[in-house]
């Protein structure tokens, strides 16, 4: 501990005992700016399921570049499906995110921006899951649930 205390002080009298905060961070306009965008373009870019919502930013690193001024964001976002299907092409903040009686999806989507004056989906992974049945049973337990949605008399139904 008083190591750790050494080490803060030494860093306050560096700094003429004014401490930095850092701006970047998960909750700075310019990390949600990134991954709301980045959501855009992830929905723009299904062709088939329903469309995905920003749920949350939790992981989040960014890079910049001097000589043409942009920056290269790398997140971790988690996503949740809506009610809205990707035929709609509706934004997603117009969806409604699909409720527990609806089989809910959320996933985890590993994504890398650039941004400049706009913001260019650069790559990205998701990973989407259905919650258990067995939890959606716990919760509601009227709701219908089903084993697997691939099946082709459910996806007929």
């Amino acid at each position: 501990m008083s190591v750790y205390l050494l080490v803060l002080f030494l860093a306050l009298l560096l700094h003429d005992g004014k401490a930095k905060l850092e701006s970047q961070g998960c909750n700075s306009a310019d990390a949600e700016r990134a991954a709301e965008e980045a959501v855009e373009q992830i929905n723009r870019d299904k062709t088939d399921g329903y469309i995905l919502a920003l749920n949350r930013l939790y992981d989040f690193s960014h890079t910049s570049n001097q000589e043409t001024g942009s920056s290269v964001y790398n997140l971790t976002i988690d996503v949740l499906e809506t009610q809205c299907h990707t035929i709609s092409r509706k934004p997603w903040k117009q969806c409604e995110v699909r409720g527990i009686g609806d089989i809910p999806v959320y996933g985890e989507c590993q994504v890398s921006v650039q941004v400049d004056a706009q913001v260019k989906l650069e790559s990205y992974s998701c990973a989407l899951h259905e919650v258990a049945a067995t939890a959606v049973v716990h919760v509601c337990p009227d709701c219908p649930t089903a084993d697997n949605l691939n099946e082709p008399v459910i996806k007929e139904t």
